[in-house]
């Protein structure tokens, strides 16, 4: 890079703010690219002039993948209880991006196992290769991620919801709603596997800011007979569905629903099982239950 006047820098930097590219410029003053980005890097885009460098690299990245990226043909799942699971899982702890050039879906969890499923199910319902799995270290836990890269599930997927982000006030899709048991206790555990929650006390409790998406998944537990309540959390701004606490309750949730392979994060029992601090919990009711009879039948 050699050097140049002041009055050609001025003009860079001036065509810079009129959000041309380092490319442009440097072909109308007759420069490198890399001249152009020594003296134009720190030039700040505001208002229309960042909007339009905005909307000039999206088109970029759509001419790039219309001659480069070829949709892959996927196979359409059906609305089995594996696929109403995944479909949980992107709702509650992933994601699916419907950006213009950028159609991935994530999934994010501290069980390893979990996010191994989710990769498995993805791959044997939409005919997708492996996703790319990898590890954020964090304080208590490392976290894992799974990201896969389609347009056309990203597609299909649009078709079943708007939206794949309960900040946006989406609620349960009908296909889940109006599906057999098994289909919602499907979604069902992957809303407990991601979101919920079993407190050193033996609570059981889920919670969004979404209050469509909980009132709905309310109606699917009374649907397979296990009794709740929600609640709204008005300081968090967010909606809870709490699990009656009883042995019955405890039960049919364990049988009907239950956990798969998700982690206590929080707590005395962080970094237990779910299931199995659940299946503490309902082991001590069952004892406190037989003590209290005893002590009755002494009285």
């Amino acid at each position: 890079m050699h050097s140049i006047s002041v009055s050609l820098i001025r003009n860079l930097q001036e065509s810079r703010r009129k959000a041309i590219s380092y490319k442009a410029i440097a072909k109308e003053f007759n420069l490198s690219p890399a001249t152009v980005l020594k003296y134009c890097r720190k030039v700040e885009l505001k208002g229309s002039g960042k909007r339009i460098l905005e909307i000039n690299e999206q088109v970029n990245r759509e001419k790039f993948a219309e001659v480069y990226a070829k949709v892959k043909k996927i196979r359409k799942p059906l609305f089995s209880k594996k696929f109403s699971n995944l479909l949980g899982h992107l709702f509650f702890d992933g994601s699916v991006n419907f950006t213009l050039g950028r159609y991935d879906l994530t999934y994010t969890n501290a069980s390893q196992k979990l996010v191994h499923t989710f990769n498995k199910n993805m791959i044997e319902s939409f005919d997708l290769k492996s996703g790319k799995i990898s590890k954020i270290s964090g304080v208590n836990f490392d976290w894992f991620v799974c990201h896969h890269y389609s347009k056309s599930v990203c597609e299909f997927l649009s078709e079943l919801s708007e939206s794949f982000s309960t900040s946006d006030g989406i609620g349960v899709p009908t296909q889940i709603l109006e599906g057999d048991n098994g289909i919602k206790a499907a979604f069902l555990g992957a809303f407990w596997d991601d979101e919920g929650s079993i407190s050193d006390s033996g609570k059981l409790e889920g919670s969004l800011v979404s209050k469509e998406m909980i009132v709905g998944l309310s109606k699917l537990h009374f649907d397979l007979g296990i009794e709740n309540k929600v609640y709204t959390n008005k300081k968090k701004g967010d909606f809870t569905v709490h699990i009656n606490k009883n042995e019955v309750n405890y039960l049919l949730f364990q049988e009907k629903i239950g956990f798969s392979d998700s982690l206590v994060v929080h707590g005395k029992n962080s970094g237990n099982l779910k299931k199995n601090v659940l299946r503490e919990k309902i082991r001590g009711y069952r004892n406190h239950l037989k003590l209290s009879q005893t002590n009755y039948l002494r009285l």
